[in-house]
């Protein structure tokens, strides 16, 4: 099917909506791996438990993401000699893999139809939200929600820079800048402007 659908040259992207063990991942890993191409992959697959679970493998999707790191591991490891001389940067772009499961947002839901009218309550609702972000989020999970809202893919490029001694995420080639820190320091606003 890649051989048929892709070429090495295209940057491809290939979708399989009923993931299972991640077999087609995996056919792309060696594939690009053939041919030195770029296809990347979207394999989406619900978390269906296993008739006989195993410690680190109770679900259909264990089972997979297990197979495209062993796969990953196997490429990588530098016996096969097919990536001497290959950048780290293409080695992590090409046989890399994000995992990304859907959730509720990060942020605490603001109801205005609940809100109420009382000033003082209402400046004590209002306090509550102050701080906005669930305690159990990481920041790779805000990240990822903001790129999602601001209408970036979940394949944009992400670069970590250091901004005024603070960690700020660089998006699509700078087309979206984030930084995390609470609080935002005015020397961090103004690198941040400066990039």
């Amino acid at each position: 099917m890649l051989q048929i659908a892709t070429t090495s040259e295209s940057e491809d992207i290939v979708l399989d909506f009923f993931a299972g063990s991640a077999p087609t991942g995996q056919a792309v890993f060696q594939q690009n791996l053939e041919d030195g191409g770029d296809r990347r992959f979207i394999l989406v697959q619900l978390p269906e438990a296993l008739p006989k679970p195993e410690p680190q493998i109770r679900t259909i999707f264990d089972m997979g993401l297990n197979r495209l790191r062993n796969v990953i591991n196997e490429i990588t490891s530098g016996e096969n000699g097919k990536l001497d001389g290959m950048a780290a940067e293409d080695v992590v772009r090409r046989f890399g893999c994000r995992v990304l499961k859907l959730t509720s947002s990060n942020f605490k839901i603001w109801d205005g139809d609940d809100a109420p009218t009382d000033a003082d309550a209402l400046a004590d609702q209002l306090q509550l939200f102050a701080d906005h972000v669930l305690p159990d989020r990481s920041e790779q999970d805000i990240l990822y929600e903001l790129m999602l809202k601001a209408g970036l893919p979940l394949t944009a490029k992400i670069e970590k820079k250091n901004v005024a001694d603070e960690t700020a995420y660089s998006i699509a080639d700078g087309l979206l800048l984030i930084c995390l820190a609470n609080p935002i320091t005015q020397e961090c606003l103004r690198a941040m402007i400066e990039l």
